[in-house]
């Protein structure tokens, strides 16, 4: 894969794709929904900060419901990927 970041915004939802080895940093705020999903096989080394349900070194597996519908605790929350391909989903509006 390419090192090019990719995102895709559109209104009060963004997607992002984190690759292994590579930190993604959002600004949000409290109350914000956050997905993380694998894109294929397995996301390993998934570190988060700033979400409610923290994950620490964690792994993910494709077709997993664990990184689904976290919500950030603060203004800013970060993912970090050892190894793997993450599709993170930010909704910014309150539900």
């Amino acid at each position: 894969f390419s090192s090019t970041p990719i995102r895709l915004i559109d209104g009060d939802q963004e997607i992002a794709l984190v690759r292994g080895g590579s930190t993604l940093r959002w600004r949000g705020h409290a109350g914000a929904t956050v997905s993380l999903i694998p894109i294929s096989g397995e996301a390993r080394g998934v570190t988060t900060h700033g979400l409610e349900y923290a994950l620490s070194d964690g792994v993910l597996k494709l077709g997993s419901t664990l990184g689904v519908s976290n919500v950030m605790v603060s203004e800013e929350a970060n993912v970090s990927l050892k190894d793997g391909l993450l599709m993170c989903v930010l909704i910014k509006r309150d539900a």
